[in-house]
């Protein structure tokens, strides 16, 4: 089928288009609990919202199995691979970030960061925790999100926990924003679409959103004649492009 820009118009309008800029990471769960100090005493789960500024979504892969009874050999499908992914956060000026995975880290390796520790926990500082301890059982989530900021597709981590906390380097030379790079490790994921994710309401200055709902309600005269300029671009489709050789304009 040869290509049709106006078919690939009309399909660009009807549905639209994912953007790698539209995104967000969540840590919740039982993991914040397990790690004392910066998780509560700073509010940072909420803040990494905005903070973790890049983020590669999970992907997977397939060990494969050569299999041979008769003629030439084929390959089967096998174990199941699941990739680690990297992020990257903003850091404050007190590396708030930076003692958080830190700390999530301690409870995998054991507590020899620590110079305070008393004589008692010395003995037993480099002992290896428990999986159950460590991992976000369910927690690290990272969603899709539409032009309009609404989540349409969530990605659960199952088992997580920071499997590389990245070096920081530093130079007189540069200005530039200290960035954390972490790579978090995973058993599997779990998958979300919109109609999973439940209603999502936003309150804006123009008006009132409603996710996974085929309308907003608009407030101001602005947000309402931007409202119906879109749906009538989103009934015509581009389909009808060009009338009475004109180009259809919607002002």
């Amino acid at each position: 089928m040869a290509f049709d820009i106006d078919s690939f118009t009309a399909e660009m309008h009807s549905v639209g288009f994912a953007r790698s800029s539209n995104f967000e990471v969540e840590i919740s769960g039982n993991i914040l609990s397990n790690i004392s100090g910066p998780g509560t005493e700073f509010g940072l789960s909420s803040s990494l919202l905005l903070r973790i500024n890049s983020a590669t979504f999970p992907g997977r892969g397939v060990t494969d199995i050569t299999y041979k009874d008769y003629g030439a050999p084929y390959k089967i499908g096998g174990q199941l691979n699941y990739v680690p992914i990297d992020i990257q956060i903003i850091c404050s000026p007190d590396l708030r970030e930076r003692e958080f995975f830190m700390r999530w880290q301690d409870l995998i390796g054991g507590l020899h960061r620590n110079p305070g520790l008393n004589t008692n926990i010395r003995h037993s500082e480099f002992d290896i925790g428990y999986y159950n301890d460590y991992v976000c059982k369910k927690g690290f989530t990272l969603y899709q999100l539409d032009q309009n900021g609404f989540k349409t597709y969530a990605i659960d981590l199952i088992d997580s926990f920071p499997m590389q906390v990245a070096v920081q380097s530093y130079n007189w030379n540069s200005s530039d924003l200290q960035i954390l790079n972490v790579t978090m490790a995973y058993r599997y994921f779990e998958e979300r679409n919109q109609s999973k994710l439940g209603t999502q309401l936003r309150i804006g200055l123009d008006g009132i959103q409603i996710g996974g709902l085929p309308f907003d309600i608009p407030f101001s005269p602005g947000a309402i004649k931007n409202q119906a300029r879109n749906k009538a671009k989103q009934f015509i489709g581009g389909k009808l492009k060009n009338l009475g050789g004109r180009q259809l304009q919607i002002f």
